[in-house]
Order: C-alpha cells, then sequence, then structure tokens
C-alpha cells in the first residue's frame, strides 16, 4: 500500500464518475432495462480495472543507440557515507552501490513520507474498516432472522415469517415477509415479485456493490450506483410481473400499498423501493425503440479517453533498433507532454516486474542486476533473463564478510560485470562521474530523453525513469524507481534531487551503444573462470580499501569460524551477528551457477559435460546447506532473536556453513580440472 494506491483510488473514481454521467445523460429513461444493468456493472468493474493496467505504445522517434556524452568516467577515492537504516556507501569498479537491509519489506509507514498521505491513508483504512463491520453486521441480522423465525415452504419458495413490520424482501433464494401485514389476495404476487429477483440473481448484485462500495466509500457516485441498480432491478420485476397475468393498476396499487412500510437491508431486494413515483412512471412508458440500444457504442471513446489517459503508455522503438546518429532534440518533442514532462513508463513498470519475479523465488535480489536487467529490457534486450544474467554477471559466484563493518562489500560488483554482461549480450555500458548538478541534470535529460532509464547509486540502487523540465530549476522534478525505499509513483522535487547528489549522487551509468560479442561457448568458458576466479582470488582482495574484507571460499570459512566461536558477542563481529542481513543475498544465487552450468553443458564434448554436470549439483548442495543455516539462523526473527544467542543453533549454523564450503569447493575444484581444456575446445 502507498501513495501510488491513493493515486489509482483517485483514478477508479474519476471511471465511475465519467461511466455514471454518461448512463445518465444516455439511458438513464430508456426501457431496456438489462443493458443498463449489464453497462452500470461493467462500467464500475472497468473503472476499477483501466487504471490498475499498463498498455505500452509504441511510436515512431529517432531515438538513438550509440550517442556518448561528452563526459568522461574519472575513478574517485574509496569514500563511505551513512545514509538511512545505517546503510553504508561501497564505491566497485563499475561505481558506487548502497546497500541496506535485504529483509525489509517494500512497503513501511514510513514510505507515505508526507503526514499528509499518513492522515488520508488511516482515514481510508479506518472508513473500510467500518464500511466492513456494516457488511457483517447486515449479514449477521439476516442470519439471525432466518435462525429465530418460523421457515415455510410456500409456492416451491423458502421463505421466513417475520414479526418486524417490513415489507416483504429476499436475500438470494430466500424470502422474508410478515404475514399480518400480506393479506392473502396479495400473497401471490408478492411471492412473484420476489422470484423474479431470485431467479436474475439480484442479491449477487447488491453484494458486489457493497464490497466495492466498501473499497470506493469516499466516493458519492457509489451510493448513485448503488441505488439505480437496485431500482433498475425494480423495473426489471416490474416489467416482467405486469407481462404476465398481473393487471398493470391492481400492481401499482399493491406498490402504493407497501410503500409506507419502512425499508430492509441494502443488501436485500425489497419491494417498497422508493421511489415509486418513478418506478411507476417507467410502467407506462412505451417500451423504447430497439435502434436506442445502439447508444451502447458511445461508450467507446469513454473506453478510449480512460485508457489513454490512464494506461497507454507512449514509448518510443527500442534503441538499438535505430540508426545512430546525433540527437536531434526536436524530433524528440513529440515524447514529452504538455508539461515538458517525459517519463518511461515502461522502463519503471519493467523494473518492478523483474523485482516481483525475483521476489518470489528462492533466492534474493541484488539491487545492481535488477536495475541492469531493467535498462537493458528497456533498450530492447528482451531475451535476457534475471536467472542468466547473475552468473555471467559474476554475482552468482561472488562472496565478501567483513566481521566488523555491515553492509561494507556485499553488494560491491564484482570487477568486470558490465563488461561480462557485454561480452555476453553485446549491451554496451558506460559509468560516468559528475561534480556539478547542472551537468548531471542534462546527461540525465539526454538519455531519458532517447529512452535509456539512468542507473544510479542510492541505497539500494536507483534507476531514474523521467523528469520534468521547468523555467524556474526549483520547479524541476525527476522521478526515481528502486526495491525497497522509494515509494511507487513517486517524483521528486529538485530540492530532493539535490540532497540525494550531495549524499549519493554523481556517478551515472547508462546504456551506450550495441557491442561485439563472443558466442554462447566463450560466454560459458568465461563464466566459468569467473566462478574459479571470485572463489579462489577475487581481485578485489588486493584493494587497500577492503583490507579487512574476506572474499570468496576464504570468506565463507571466515564467516563459519565467527559462527562456531562461542566466545563472540554481537559486538564483537556486528557483520555477522546481523549476518542475515548481509550474507542471505550471497548464497542465494548459488543456485543458479548451478542452473548455468546445467543448462550450458550439452555445449561441449561428454567428458566436460559430465564434470559441469557434477559441478551443478555440487552447488544445488551448497544451496541447500545454505538453506539449513537460514533454518537456524538466517533471517531476523530466528536470527538475534532466538538463534544467535543459542548455542544450538549457532552450532548447527556454523556446520551448515562449512557443509556448504565444502560442496562449493567441489564445485570450483571440478571446474578448475576442466579449465585447461576447456582453452582447447572449438566454437
Amino acid at each position: 500500500m502507498s501513495s501510488g494506491f491513493l493515486l489509482y483510488l483517485g483514478k477508479a473514481c474519476i471511471g465511475t464518475f465519467i461511466f455514471y454521467s454518461l448512463y445518465w445523460l444516455l439511458f438513464r429513461n430508456d426501457t431496456f432495462h438489462h443493458l443498463k444493468r449489464f453497462y452500470l456493472l461493467a462500467g464500475l468493474c472497468l473503472s476499477l480495472i483501466i487504471p490498475s493496467l499498463t498498455i505500452p505504445v509504441y511510436v515512431d522517434s529517432p531515438i538513438i543507440s550509440t550517442v556518448i556524452p561528452a563526459y568522461t568516467y574519472t575513478p574517485v577515492p574509496s569514500i563511505t557515507m551513512t545514509g538511512a537504516s545505517g546503510s553504508d556507501l561501497i564505491e566497485g569498479s563499475n561505481g558506487p552501490t548502497v546497500v541496506s537491509n535485504p529483509e525489509k519489506i517494500v512497503f513501511s509507514w514510513q514510505s507515505l513520507k508526507s503526514p499528509l498521505l499518513q492522515v488520508l491513508f488511516t482515514v481510508y483504512l479506518a472508513g473500510v474498516f467500518l464500511f466492513l463491520v456494516r457488511l457483517i453486521m447486515q449479514l449477521a441480522q439476516i442470519r439471525q432472522l432466518i435462525r429465530k423465525n418460523a421457515r415455510l415452504n410456500v409456492c416451491g419458495h423458502a421463505v421466513v415469517t417475520v414479526s418486524e413490520k417490513v415489507s416483504p424482501f429476499s436475500f438470494f433464494s430466500t424470502i422474508f415477509l410478515n404475514p399480518d401485514e400480506c393479506p392473502e389476495n396479495e400473497l401471490a404476487g408478492i411471492i412473484a415479485h420476489e422470484d423474479i429477483h431470485i431467479r436474475q440473481w439480484h442479491s449477487v448484485d447488491n453484494l458486489f456493490l457493497e464490497l466495492i462500495g466498501m473499497v470506493l466509500w469516499f466516493n458519492p457516485m457509489m451510493r448513485f450506483y448503488q441505488k439505480e441498480v437496485r431500482l433498475i432491478h425494480e423495473y426489471l420485476v416490474d416489467a416482467e410481473l405486469t407481462q404476465k397475468d398481473f393487471d398493470s393498476e391492481d400492481y401499482q396499487a399493491l406498490l402504493l400499498r407497501h410503500c409506507i412500510y419502512p425499508g430492509s437491508f441494502d443488501l436485500a431486494s425489497t419491494m417498497n423501493l422508493h421511489p415509486v413515483k418513478r418506478r411507476i412512471f417507467m410502467l407506462n412508458k412505451s417500451k423504447s425503440p430497439k435502434w436506442m440500444r445502439l447508444k451502447i457504442a458511445l461508450v467507446l471513446p469513454v473506453l478510449l479517453l480512460l485508457c489513454s489517459t490512464f494506461c497507454f503508455s507512449y514509448l518510443p522503438t527500442p534503441a538499438h533498433t535505430v540508426m545512430a546518429g546525433s540527437i536531434n532534440r526536436e524530433n524528440l518533442m513529440h515524447n514529452k507532454t504538455h508539461n515538458n514532462q517525459v517519463h518511461l513508463e515502461e522502463a519503471e513498470n519493467m523494473f518492478y516486474q523483474i523485482v516481483e519475479d525475483v521476489h518470489t523465488k528462492v533466492w534474493q535480489q541484488r539491487s545492481y542486476i535488477c536495475v541492469q536487467l531493467a535498462c537493458m529490457q528497456a533498450a530492447g534486450w528482451r531475451d535476457i533473463d534475471y536467472e542468466t544474467l547473475m552468473p555471467i554477471s559474476g554475482f552468482g559466484a561472488a562472496f565478501g564478510y567483513h566481521p566488523k563493518e555491515k553492509f561494507w562489500a556485499h553488494y560491491v560488483p564484482p570487477p568486470g560485470t558490465d563488461d561480462r554482461i557485454g561480452a555476453a549480450t553485446g549491451f554496451g555500458w558506460e559509468w560516468q562521474q559528475f561534480t556539478d548538478i547542472e551537468d548531471y541534470w542534462q546527461a540525465l535529460k539526454e538519455s531519458i530523453d532517447s529512452g535509456r532509464p539512468v542507473h544510479a547509486p542510492y541505497l539500494e540502487e536507483v534507476m531514474f525513469v523521467g523528469y520534468q523540465e521547468a523555467d524556474k530549476k526549483s520547479k524541476r522534478r525527476i522521478r526515481p524507481v528502486d526495491w525497497l525505499e522509494i515509494d511507487r509513483g513517486t517524483w521528486w522535487s529538485w530540492k530532493e534531487f539535490e540532497k540525494w547528489f550531495k549524499e549519493f549522487g554523481r556517478h551515472f551509468g547508462h546504456y551506450t551503444q550495441k557491442v561485439p560479442t563472443i558466442s554462447e561457448k566463450e560466454t560459458a568458458i568465461e563464466t566459468m573462470k569467473t566462478l574459479v576466479r571470485l572463489a579462489c582470488y577475487d581481485p578485489r582482495r588486493d584493494d587497500p580499501k577492503y583490507a579487512e574484507v574476506k572474499w570468496g571460499l576464504e570468506g565463507i570459512r571466515a564467516y563459519a569460524n565467527d559462527i562456531a566461536n562461542l566466545t563472540l558477542k554481537a559486538g564483537d563481529f556486528d557483520g555477522g551477528w546481523v549476518g542475515c542481513y548481509n550474507i542471505y543475498p550471497q548464497w542465494t544465487a548459488r543456485i543458479l551457477s548451478g542452473k548455468y552450468l546445467e543448462a550450458k553443458a550439452d555445449l561441449f564434448p561428454d567428458a566436460i559435460k559430465q564434470q559441469m554436470l557434477a559441478a551443478a549439483q555440487e552447488y544445488y548442495a551448497a544451496h541447500q546447506a545454505w538453506q539449513q543455516w537460514e533454518s537456524h539462523l538466517g533471517r531476523a526473527g530466528k536470527g538475534p532473536d532466538n538463534g544467535w544467542r543459542t548455542t544450538e543453533h549457532r552450532l548447527a549454523g556454523a556446520q551448515a556453513v562449512y557443509k556448504a564450503l565444502e560442496h562449493e569447493k567441489k564445485a570450483v575444484d571440478l571446474i578448475q580440472k576442466i579449465l585447461p581444456e576447456l582453452e582447447n575446445v572449438q566454437d
């Protein structure tokens, strides 16, 4: 739940207003009641569905794939900065990465950043709760009437006789009436009336309207919908009865007689529904000509209007599919809205879809890869998936452990990550650094104008997907997305952008151009080399700023040793005691290393294939061992509050890590044995 949901509710309210206004103008006094019933219910459903859809619409645009802005990337010294949640900013070969607690879920009360939004959301939830209580009470009252009153079978219907002085009504297949208020000569008409309500499932409509009214309780249009649909129910019943054996004048007298009784429940179909004057008017009205049903076609422009406003995402042709050249801003203006706003909405949706897909799997998401994959898909690389990208990038084998520092080395991209991705897929990438925020802004605009989202550092990496230019700098806005901290649908003000730039910014990553690729077999060989290199001798170990970090297999062993050392307390190795937050995102990709080896084994001769399959099984076994660690120590609820303070759990957790280390070492040894043979394998 977020401000994005509140925006969705607002759009749904606009839809209900438009559909009901069209009904009032075109259909209200017509006699084709079945069509009117369908229109109102369908309009209500569409009002809820349309704002939740995103329909990409591609337009021709001279979007450039090979333009590299005239900025150069200059490495900067290592910096450490404290951000929200005690996160630390780390700089690696591909630019800085900021990490935070991967166990945090996307929604938090603080994600509703504005106090006004918090108040509105609280009021909304309170309203939903009250209307839910009201609905439950109505259902309970109906159930109580059935339980405490006599139940008869009249003309094949279950009839509950009540003592309350109410007009006859029905709820699903049960009819409720007061025998003292229903003379025998009227009973057949009353039963026939309620029978039509039952046969046409009017109670389903009423219950549906109550449920939607509970969600949109603040929307005054829902009262009109509920009243009009129930009135249409009566029109349908009135019309059917008077077309059969009931005299119209006698039936109208019956309606007038029962209109003096109080109503029953909003869920019920009651005979005395007001205004009776409109019902009598409709009974005596001549049937509307059949051709007037064609007025329903006027709904189509309304649907198109709503879709173009709420659903259509106008996107440029994917960047790598068009001819290179210099960016022509005049030709790109048609991608902008009237308020100079550019929003790569499909790229944003791609990112959230990737995060959603990854989050449902048994491995944890890595923000760097999620952002990179979204940037790739936005540029037209739609045939690459997260599972393949992880082992190719090197993240599938990386492991870093620092006993004292939380979030220090765990998300630093392994050296050469972007180069490996480029060689395997052709996706060219560039990191730049800026010292002036205005230069950053202009480069960001240029990239987004050409359909390329911008990858930048933040608490868990951020992707910029839109901007809004303004005459005054203070009125500029920018649209960021990430999976942890930023509320979906957020636009940063210039002040917020300045704050980000000062604390986390200056670095800028984006797609440049399509680059030469190597073959699938060569990619598999390079990936296996990376698995070995990151396990045995991670290049980052030679960097002075990582002097205390243990990498690869050495890091796993150091972590297991610290867990097993029961003399260590929380303050002795903070990165390990709260290690569920730091270690958890690392081991979960091991299963993808195994899947990759298994998938690519058929590219090689049988002897090598068997070794690769055996290594894959070892990675699977390592993954299972890490899962055993997780069951003892892994997550926050089982960690600092329980397992880490229990000798039994700590020793069991340490043994599980030692077991994972054993299997990972066997996998690396198997790959090392075949590396010399791989050099002789011809494509």
